[in-house]
């Protein structure tokens, strides 16, 4: 980049906020075993795969493709936090043919040095420490916990700046492997827009965002320093007022169904009310033999005539329920009055049976006297006079008593069986009496029952006819749904409202004009840089989104120049760093972006600019940011040094492998360096 530059740069950091010194692969790190050594610097670095047929007719190999590029990048993310190192796939093929693995790298995080390793192979533990070399980490390991804090150390350093830690309008928080995802795009999503960092089939294990699109362009906002305390509440109201809006408009939709919905509904419940059995609908026409009101009315009197016969037969129920009533009670109260007499009649002959009784067990007594001496007189109890005459009245009483007692008693029990008789044969009567009570009392039961059926059956008949009624005016335009004019008003206030808050968020944005000019020159500076003059760089600002384009002589460019547009937006956003705005990290990894449709000319004239920028911002030893590029196609002659090639893998021989090894074959389909296995 010349004095007389298009891009002006006012160098504002010294220093990248992250970068990579080197990298190192080992079989083993105990013993220590050593695969490949890649030194990094700062400013451009090319991971170049040497495209050179070299004469060879083998299909198996295909220049540049294979060696290892992509493989890199993972391995380089992995190092800096993310979970995994390559597809599943990958993964287990490197485990089986490095079982004790590690890649290794040494990391400057805010001007200070880390030394980090992680397990490629069955091991379990990484491990970080600070100011130390990769070989002095391995021989000191520290506790297991090191890199976790290596992890939570770097995620705090990237993020610490940033107004808004969280996505607008989501729980998510913005997290370190976010940021990274920008700064080393997938080679899988093929560079195809400015918020798209990752595909699923890279299996990264990224976390997703709810709303990939217009969360991956707050991040980017909020890395740029283009978000303000205002605006993310107004962020946050916008997407609860969308989310009202859609739910409200799902309920307007239900609202208007509703009518349909139950007209028919009580079209089939009258059908079935009035014993309908065809299938065409009832109709509320005024007139007509099959008219709904003709139909009601005919069912009415029916069910009044019904109703009428019910109670016909309830009232003479009552009487027969009344009649047999009176006879139980004349009865019952014979019934007392026999019982009464029996009771009298038993207690007579019981204290006749006692006198009887007494009187025998007196003599008997006395005759026990025959054998025994008054001590008065000195004489036998038998020979007193005193004795013999008491029982001589004894037995004259005894024999005159006995007779009528007897007699009486006779006359006693049969009256007490014949009351009994009686008793019996008035209670069997009763129970017959209640018997036939009781079904009659069943009868009415039931009789009141249907006819409690009978006026529920009239009771919903009119209920249903209103109803039905009411939602045919409704349907038919007659009457306004109530719910639903609730409803539109809703609407219509939630959408001023969002209006309201779209228009204050593009006033926020404006509000940033300064810091957003600064981007707009950037990029456009950066456009024509790549390009010419004839190109210019426009950025704009559509609903929280930032939206770059190429143009030339105010018409869109084709698809490689909406390539080179995406690769051109990360490099602003580190210039953009340089020069003090915004928060990116000034560390950058393009993964094979010539193959994402960019025409070698045009893909030469993006490296020059990044070597530009490289020597202009004081080279490999000053420059404050880095920039990793991995390509198949060539450099320029001029940038194919060693002062920007770091490492040229090459297909044609193992020691041309990133891992000095063919770990895999790759099939067809994805000989395009998008697995790269080597």
């Amino acid at each position: 980049m010349t004095s007389d530059s298009l891009l002006k740069l006012s160098l504002k950091q010294t220093d990248p906020g992250l970068w990579v010194s080197r990298v190192v692969l080992f079989a083993s790190i105990n013993p220590l075993q050593t695969i490949r050594e890649i030194s990094l610097h700062r400013g451009l670095n090319i991971i170049w795969g040497v495209d050179e047929e070299k004469g060879d007719q083998d299909l198996t190999v295909v220049a540049g493709h294979g060696v290892g590029k992509t493989s890199f990048c993972r391995l380089l993310r992995y190092c800096l936090g993310e979970p995994t190192f390559g597809t599943k796939s990958s993964r287990e093929r490197i485990r089986s043919e490095f079982a004790q693995g590690y890649v290794a790298a040494e990391v400057h995080v805010q001007g200070e040095q880390w030394a980090v390793a992680r397990p490629i192979g069955n091991a379990k533990f990484s491990y970080a420490a600070q100011n130390m070399a990769i070989e002095k980490l391995i021989d000191n390991r520290p506790s297991f916990e090191s890199y976790h804090k290596f992890r939570d150390m770097l995620e705090d350093a990237m993020l610490r700046d940033l107004v808004r830690k969280m996505v607008a309008g989501s729980r998510l928080a913005i997290k370190w492997e976010h940021l990274l995802a920008w700064c080393a795009r997938d080679q899988e999503a093929r560079f195809q827009s400015t918020w798209q960092w990752r595909s699923p089939r890279s299996e990264s294990e990224t976390p997703a965002f709810e709303k990939p699109k217009v969360d991956g362009h707050f991040v980017m906002r909020a890395v740029l320093g283009l978000l303000a305390g205002e605006e993310i509440n107004l962020s946050k109201r916008l997407t609860e007022v969308q989310k009202e809006i859609s739910e409200t408009g799902g309920n307007i939709a239900e609202c208007q169904k509703e009518p349909q919905y139950w007209c028919r509904r009580c079209n089939k419940k009258l059908k079935s009310l009035l014993g309908i059995d065809h299938v065409e609908d009832v109709h509320l026409e005024q007139n007509g033999l099959f008219s709904l009101p003709n139909r009601i009315r005919i069912e009415q009197e029916r069910l009044k005539k019904e109703g009428d016969e019910l109670k016909d037969k309830i009232i003479t129920f009552d009487e027969q329920i009344s009649d047999i009533s009176a006879e139980i009670q004349a009865y019952e109260k014979e019934l007392t009055v026999l019982i009464s007499f029996l009771e009298t009649t038993q207690a007579g002959l019981n204290e006749l049976e006692t006198d009887f009784t007494d009187t025998r067990l007196e003599h008997k007594e006395l005759e026990k006297f025959d054998i025994e001496i008054c001590r008065y007189g000195q004489v036998l109890l038998k020979d007193c006079h005193y004795i013999r005459d008491r029982l001589n009245l004894i037995s004259f009483s005894e024999i005159v008593d006995v007779k009528h007692a007897k007699e009486d008693m006779t006359k006693r029990e049969k009256a007490i069986s014949q009351f009994k008789d009686d008793i019996t044969q008035l209670e069997n009567e009763v129970d017959k009496l209640r018997q036939q009570r009781q079904g009659l009392l069943e009868g009415r039961r039931g009789l009141h029952d249907r006819l409690g059926l009978i006026l529920q059956q009239e009771q919903e008949i009119l209920e249903t006819l209103k109803e039905l009624q009411s939602w045919t005016e409704i349907l038919n335009g007659v009457r306004k749904h109530a719910n639903l004019l609730d409803l539109q008003d809703k609407l219509n206030s939630l959408n001023q409202e969002k209006e309201q808050v779209e228009t204050r968020l593009e006033e926020m944005l404006s509000s940033h004009s300064e810091h957003f000019e600064e981007l707009c020159r950037v990029f456009d500076g950066a456009v024509k840089e790549a390009l010419s003059k004839d190109y210019s760089g426009m950025v704009t600002r559509e609903r929280g989104k930032i939206m770059f384009k190429i143009t030339r002589e105010n018409s869109l460019a084709g698809e490689a120049i909406d390539t080179l547009s995406i690769l051109l937006v990360d490099m602003s956003a580190i210039i953009l760093g340089i020069c003090g705005k915004g928060f990116h990290p000034r560390f950058l990894i393009h993964d094979s972006p010539r193959e994402a449709d960019l025409g070698v000319r045009v893909y030469h004239s993006f490296l020059w600019f990044a070597a530009n920028l490289h020597s202009r911002c004081g080279g490999s030893d000053q420059a404050p940011f880095q920039y990793i590029v991995t390509t198949t196609t060539a450099p320029p002659p001029e940038l194919q040094t060693d002062e920007f090639v770091k490492v040229r893998l090459d297909a044609h021989n193992d020691a041309g492998l990133l891992f000095r090894k063919n770990i895999g074959t790759m099939s067809p389909e994805r000989m395009d360096g998008n697995e790269s296995l080597f």
